[in-house]
Protein backbone atom coordinates (compact mmCIF):
# COMPACT_ATOMS: atom_id res chain seq x y z
CA UNK A 1 0.00 0.00 0.00
CA UNK A 2 1.26 3.45 -0.95
CA UNK A 3 -1.42 5.68 1.19
CA UNK A 4 -4.02 4.43 4.09
CA UNK A 5 -6.21 7.27 5.06
CA UNK A 6 -8.18 7.55 7.95
CA UNK A 7 -10.76 10.29 7.61
CA UNK A 8 -12.13 10.56 11.82
CA UNK A 9 -14.60 13.21 13.29
CA UNK A 10 -15.39 13.76 17.06
CA UNK A 11 -18.22 15.64 15.56
CA UNK A 12 -20.82 15.04 13.20
CA UNK A 13 -22.10 16.49 10.20
CA UNK A 14 -18.81 18.05 8.94
CA UNK A 15 -18.43 16.13 5.31
CA UNK A 16 -16.40 12.46 6.90
CA UNK A 17 -17.98 10.44 5.11
CA UNK A 18 -18.24 12.64 1.84
CA UNK A 19 -14.97 13.07 2.00
CA UNK A 20 -14.03 9.24 2.19
CA UNK A 21 -16.27 8.79 -0.87
CA UNK A 22 -14.76 11.17 -3.15
CA UNK A 23 -11.20 11.18 -2.11
CA UNK A 24 -11.55 7.29 -2.84
CA UNK A 25 -12.99 8.13 -5.98
CA UNK A 26 -10.78 10.12 -7.14
CA UNK A 27 -7.79 7.22 -6.27
CA UNK A 28 -9.73 4.86 -8.14
CA UNK A 29 -10.38 6.91 -11.19
CA UNK A 30 -6.45 7.62 -11.30
CA UNK A 31 -6.36 3.92 -11.93
CA UNK A 32 -5.14 2.98 -8.23
CA UNK A 33 -6.14 -0.17 -6.22
CA UNK A 34 -8.44 1.61 -3.94
CA UNK A 35 -10.55 -0.01 -0.80
CA UNK A 36 -12.96 2.26 1.03
CA UNK A 37 -13.07 0.73 4.37
CA UNK A 38 -16.94 1.55 6.21
CA UNK A 39 -15.64 1.49 9.78
CA UNK A 40 -18.75 3.60 11.15
CA UNK A 41 -21.18 1.26 13.26
CA UNK A 42 -24.19 3.47 11.46
CA UNK A 43 -22.44 2.29 7.79
CA UNK A 44 -22.83 5.58 6.07
CA UNK A 45 -20.74 4.91 2.88
CA UNK A 46 -22.59 1.88 2.40
CA UNK A 47 -25.94 3.52 2.74
CA UNK A 48 -24.50 6.26 0.29
CA UNK A 49 -23.40 4.31 -2.36
CA UNK A 50 -25.80 2.51 -4.79
CA UNK A 51 -24.46 2.75 -8.04
CA UNK A 52 -21.20 1.77 -9.59
CA UNK A 53 -18.03 3.50 -8.24
CA UNK A 54 -14.14 2.97 -9.02
CA UNK A 55 -13.34 1.62 -6.00
CA UNK A 56 -13.86 -1.37 -3.34
CA UNK A 57 -16.31 -1.25 -0.52
CA UNK A 58 -16.17 -3.85 2.91
CA UNK A 59 -16.94 -3.00 6.24
CA UNK A 60 -14.43 -3.06 9.00
CA UNK A 61 -14.12 -6.83 9.53
CA UNK A 62 -13.32 -7.77 6.20
CA UNK A 63 -11.69 -4.89 4.84
CA UNK A 64 -8.70 -4.29 7.63
CA UNK A 65 -7.17 -8.09 6.65
CA UNK A 66 -7.89 -7.28 2.97
CA UNK A 67 -5.74 -4.16 3.07
CA UNK A 68 -2.60 -5.47 1.76
CA UNK A 69 -4.13 -5.72 -2.00
CA UNK A 70 -4.54 -2.35 -2.40
CA UNK A 71 -2.94 0.53 -3.73
CA UNK A 72 -4.75 3.04 -1.81
CA UNK A 73 -7.28 2.73 1.35
CA UNK A 74 -9.76 5.32 2.72
CA UNK A 75 -11.15 3.94 6.13
CA UNK A 76 -14.21 6.44 7.18
CA UNK A 77 -13.75 5.85 10.81
CA UNK A 78 -16.65 5.35 13.29
CA UNK A 79 -17.64 8.76 14.78
CA UNK A 80 -16.17 9.43 18.55
CA UNK A 81 -13.85 6.67 18.28
CA UNK A 82 -12.58 4.55 21.57
CA UNK A 83 -8.73 5.89 22.83
CA UNK A 84 -7.58 2.01 21.45
CA UNK A 85 -9.50 2.14 18.21
CA UNK A 86 -7.95 5.71 17.68
CA UNK A 87 -4.55 4.00 18.42
CA UNK A 88 -4.77 1.26 16.03
CA UNK A 89 -5.96 3.46 13.23
CA UNK A 90 -3.69 5.69 13.65
CA UNK A 91 -1.25 3.46 13.70
CA UNK A 92 -2.41 2.01 10.30
CA UNK A 93 -2.49 5.31 8.41
CA UNK A 94 -0.15 7.42 6.60
CA UNK A 95 -2.39 10.23 7.11
CA UNK A 96 -5.48 10.99 9.36
CA UNK A 97 -7.90 13.28 7.78
CA UNK A 98 -10.16 15.88 9.92
CA UNK A 99 -12.39 17.64 7.93
CA UNK A 100 -13.64 20.49 9.51
CA UNK A 101 -16.45 23.10 9.26
CA UNK A 102 -14.82 26.85 9.13
CA UNK A 103 -17.34 27.78 12.08
CA UNK A 104 -16.27 28.16 15.63
CA UNK A 105 -17.81 25.10 16.96
CA UNK A 106 -16.03 22.70 14.76
CA UNK A 107 -13.23 24.91 14.85
CA UNK A 108 -12.50 24.62 19.01
CA UNK A 109 -13.45 21.18 18.69
CA UNK A 110 -10.59 20.73 16.59
CA UNK A 111 -8.55 21.39 19.38
CA UNK A 112 -10.55 18.23 21.26
CA UNK A 113 -9.75 16.10 18.69
CA UNK A 114 -6.42 16.62 18.16
CA UNK A 115 -5.75 15.95 21.67
CA UNK A 116 -7.43 12.57 21.50
CA UNK A 117 -4.84 11.74 18.69
CA UNK A 118 -1.95 13.05 20.62
CA UNK A 119 -3.15 10.95 24.11
CA UNK A 120 -3.66 8.00 22.00
CA UNK A 121 -0.20 8.18 20.69
CA UNK A 122 -0.59 9.22 17.06
CA UNK A 123 2.42 10.86 14.96
CA UNK A 124 1.32 14.31 14.96
CA UNK A 125 2.98 14.82 11.60
CA UNK A 126 -0.06 13.02 10.22
CA UNK A 127 -2.56 14.70 10.92
CA UNK A 128 -4.40 16.72 8.24
CA UNK A 129 -7.29 19.23 8.47
CA UNK A 130 -9.25 19.48 5.68
CA UNK A 131 -11.65 22.35 5.60
CA UNK A 132 -15.10 21.79 4.37
CA UNK A 133 -18.53 23.25 3.47
CA UNK A 134 -16.57 26.81 2.88
CA UNK A 135 -19.10 28.79 1.88
CA UNK A 136 -16.97 31.32 -0.04
CA UNK A 137 -17.15 34.15 0.59
CA UNK A 138 -16.47 36.49 3.88
CA UNK A 139 -13.84 35.96 6.74
CA UNK A 140 -14.80 32.46 8.49
CA UNK A 141 -12.89 30.22 6.17
CA UNK A 142 -9.53 32.68 6.37
CA UNK A 143 -10.57 32.85 10.57
CA UNK A 144 -10.81 29.13 10.80
CA UNK A 145 -7.76 28.33 9.08
CA UNK A 146 -5.78 30.90 11.01
CA UNK A 147 -6.72 29.72 14.69
CA UNK A 148 -6.09 25.74 13.42
CA UNK A 149 -2.92 26.90 12.32
CA UNK A 150 -2.26 29.10 15.41
CA UNK A 151 -2.89 25.61 17.26
CA UNK A 152 -0.12 24.02 15.34
CA UNK A 153 -2.45 21.86 13.13
CA UNK A 154 -1.45 21.37 9.70
CA UNK A 155 -4.52 22.91 7.38
CA UNK A 156 -4.81 21.68 3.81
CA UNK A 157 -4.74 24.04 1.23
CA UNK A 158 -7.53 22.52 -0.44
CA UNK A 159 -11.01 23.42 0.89
CA UNK A 160 -13.99 21.90 -0.10
CA UNK A 161 -17.42 24.35 -0.82
CA UNK A 162 -20.65 24.10 1.00
CA UNK A 163 -23.21 22.89 -1.66
CA UNK A 164 -26.55 21.08 -1.95
CA UNK A 165 -25.41 18.88 -4.31
CA UNK A 166 -23.69 16.93 -1.98
CA UNK A 167 -27.03 15.94 -0.48
CA UNK A 168 -28.32 15.17 -3.17
CA UNK A 169 -25.96 12.69 -4.55
CA UNK A 170 -26.07 11.35 -1.00
CA UNK A 171 -30.12 10.72 -1.51
CA UNK A 172 -29.56 9.53 -5.11
CA UNK A 173 -26.81 7.17 -3.86
CA UNK A 174 -24.44 8.28 -6.53
CA UNK A 175 -20.74 10.39 -6.58
CA UNK A 176 -21.52 14.19 -6.52
CA UNK A 177 -20.12 14.96 -9.71
CA UNK A 178 -23.38 12.59 -11.43
CA UNK A 179 -25.57 15.38 -9.68
CA UNK A 180 -27.24 17.10 -12.72
CA UNK A 181 -26.04 20.37 -12.56
CA UNK A 182 -22.37 22.07 -12.36
CA UNK A 183 -22.61 22.84 -8.18
CA UNK A 184 -21.63 18.94 -7.83
CA UNK A 185 -18.91 18.95 -10.91
CA UNK A 186 -17.37 21.80 -8.62
CA UNK A 187 -17.47 20.29 -5.46
CA UNK A 188 -15.83 16.95 -7.31
CA UNK A 189 -12.88 18.86 -8.08
CA UNK A 190 -12.73 20.36 -4.64
CA UNK A 191 -11.93 16.60 -3.81
CA UNK A 192 -9.36 16.06 -6.66
CA UNK A 193 -7.30 18.85 -5.69
CA UNK A 194 -7.70 17.27 -1.58
CA UNK A 195 -6.88 14.35 -3.29
CA UNK A 196 -3.66 15.52 -5.18
CA UNK A 197 -2.01 17.28 -2.11
CA UNK A 198 -2.60 14.21 -0.32
CA UNK A 199 -0.43 12.52 -3.54
CA UNK A 200 -3.15 10.26 -3.74
CA UNK A 201 -3.16 11.52 -7.58
CA UNK A 202 -0.80 13.28 -9.86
Amino acid sequence: MNHVIAVMSKKGGVGKTASALHLAAHAGMAGHRTLLIDGDGQQFARGWIRSEVPFDLLDIEAGIPAMDGYDVVVIDAQGGLPDEDVRVLGELATTVLLPCVPEWQSVRGMADAAQMLDEAGVDGGKIRVLLTMDLRQGQATVDARAELEDAGLHVMRATIRNSVAVRHASTAGTLVQRVPGVAGKMVFEDYRTAARELGLIG
